[in-house]
């Protein structure tokens, strides 16, 4: 029989998304911008139309699944674009939320593999789409090459996981912050300058409560002090794809936030 404790510790994860899902219906500002983007995607995209609220986009669907998953994967990755900057994630999160009871199944089928596994890799399954190539069946095509991409053994073949745009991102957040730079993977003592405003914005992201400690200390490590996903993973008991998906909606919550950030630092 199961142990109920470990099985609550395994998708821990699962029910902080849950958490985060309920709270955006809880939360009034959260629910305020939630329906001024959906308005704002709604002009272009008019299977959008009658959704005022993400829980609404969701029902949507579960009626069109491929014309909403479409358009708000769309949405998702002209935000990602080079030269867009940091954006909000909202479409991508809807996206994710629509697919996390699928990606828990799988997992729970799985052994070797943990529900962060999963969840990193449909999350760069949605960045990464091919729409044009593949606009029919998009739910069954995120969790089959989600599935492909979790039980492939990328270290076998020597390699790691791709890095993200969000290093740059967070680069990008720590000038507009403080008017430096974030260190690269070249970190040196003599890039302490650097180091000491990427410990500046990320320590004001914490005591404003955007960050944790846990998530401050893995920034650090991935964009201070350079490390990989693997090696980070490594060092923190995480996987590489539990690394990259917090590290992305870390710096993505941080970017919503740049002129706090920066009235605080």
């Amino acid at each position: 029989m199961r142990n109920p404790c470990a099985a609550r510790s395994r998708f821990a994860l699962v029910d902080a998304l849950d958490a985060e899902w309920a709270e955006l219906g809880r939360d009034r500002l959260l629910a305020a911008h939630s329906r001024a983007e959906l308005a704002h995607w709604a002009v272009d995209h008019p299977i959008l139309r009658d959704c005022a609220s993400p829980a609404a986009v969701l029902d949507a669907i579960r009626s069109d699944p491929d014309r909403v998953l479409a358009a708000l994967i769309g949405i998702h990755q002209s935000q990602r674009a080079p030269g867009t900057g940091a954006e909000d994630h909202l479409a991508g999160r809807i996206v994710l939320q629509a697919m996390l009871g699928k990606v828990v199944a799988m997992a729970g089928r799985d052994s070797r593999h943990a529900i962060e596994d999963y969840i990193g890799q449909l999350w760069a399954r949605i960045d990464g789409y091919p729409l044009a190539r593949r606009p029919r069946r998009i739910a069954a095509n995120l969790a089959l090459d989600t599935l492909k991409a979790v039980t492939r053994d990328l270290r076998a073949a020597g390699r790691t996981l791709p890095v993200t745009t969000d290093e740059l991102e967070l680069a990008g957040l720590a000038r507009t912050v403080a008017g430096g730079i974030i260190a690269g993977p070249d970190f040196s003592e003599a890039d302490a300058v650097a180091d000491l405003t990427a410990h500046r914005v990320l320590r004001t992201a914490q005591e404003l409560g955007l960050i944790d400690e846990p998530t401050r200390r893995l920034l650090l490590s991935v964009y201070a002090e350079g490390l990989s996903s693997v090696d980070a993973a490594e060092r923190y008991g995480l996987s590489p794809a539990t690394v990259r998906f917090r590290c992305s909606r870390a710096v993505r919550q941080m970017a919503r936030h740049a002129m706090t950030i920066a009235d605080a630092a």
